[in-house]
């Protein structure tokens, strides 16, 4: 870390630059259909995105990708007091993201 700018330097070879998701998917995830079973060569990888849309969009690019059926759960989308149900719909409730908590509608492979 830079002290005078409070910038963080990653070296070159720490990003790779991409013109879409696709290419990004390729890079970093290579020949994803037979390794994705390989937990360490999953631990390996990561994608960054400052947003939580960016990344979710990605996933499903790669889940697209995976062999098998896909399991979707939802969250339990009810209130405690009935009261407050009147003033928070459940379709508001279900389109809030915030970090840390996965979507409402989750699809999983």
């Amino acid at each position: 870390m830079d002290p005078d700018t409070d910038l963080i330097s990653f070296p070159s070879d720490f990003c790779n630059l991409t013109e879409s998701p696709e290419e990004l998917i390729v890079k970093v995830f290579p020949d994803i259909t037979n390794n994705f079973r390989n937990h360490q060569w999953l631990c390996d990888r990561s994608v960054l995105a400052p947003m939580n849309d960016g990344v979710n969009k990605i996933n499903t690019e790669i889940q697209n990708q995976l062999p098998g059926p896909a399991a979707t759960y939802e969250s339990i989308d009810t209130v405690v007091d009935r009261e407050q149900a009147v003033c928070y719909p459940t379709e508001f409730l279900n389109s809030l993201e915030p970090p840390g908590m996965p979507p409402h509608r989750l699809d999983h492979q």
